[in-house]
């Protein structure tokens, strides 16, 4: 996009960038089953992908933090240790805007259920599926973060 200035001069001005810092984590259980929710939000991307559970990071906040909180909130899961897994970035279209994501993805394999009813939790569309076995519509990240925990399980 161009304008001019007092000076008649033509100078070029630039976007602002868009980008997006977000936590997320692979739930591996002891069947080799992962934990995937299928993304009802936001409207204007990922609607009806299989994704990890995950988020935006907030500012100031821990990512080991905010996931523990959103997984504890969500899905009624303890999560004691949380191995780094993989950090990757990816484009993702919002709106109108492109935007370009820093994911910051964990393995958890030691998870244990707080006490809760299903009632109080509030992802109700989640699912275990087997590592042989992933559904077709998985989102770019959700991609790239298996393809590192295939990777870590096969060296």
């Amino acid at each position: 996009m161009a304008e001019t200035d007092d000076s008649d001069e033509l100078r070029f001005v630039r976007p602002t960038p868009n980008v997006g810092v977000g936590t997320g984590v692979l739930l591996l259980n002891q069947s080799d089953r992962v934990l995937l929710v299928r993304r009802p939000f936001p409207p204007e991307t990922d609607r009806g992908e299989w994704s990890q559970p995950g988020g935006r990071l907030e500012f100031a906040q821990e990512p080991q933090t905010a996931i523990r909180e959103l997984v504890a909130r969500r899905f009624g899961l303890t999560l004691p240790t949380l191995d780094l897994l993989t950090v990757h970035t990816h484009m993702s279209r919002h709106l109108e805007t492109e935007v370009q994501w820093i994911s910051i993805c964990y393995l958890c394999t030691d998870f244990t259920p707080e006490r809760r009813t299903s009632g109080e939790l509030s992802m109700p569309n989640w699912e275990w599926f087997p590592l042989t076995n992933l559904p077709s519509s998985l989102t770019n990240y959700t991609v790239a973060t298996i393809a590192a925990l295939l990777k870590r399980l096969h060296t």
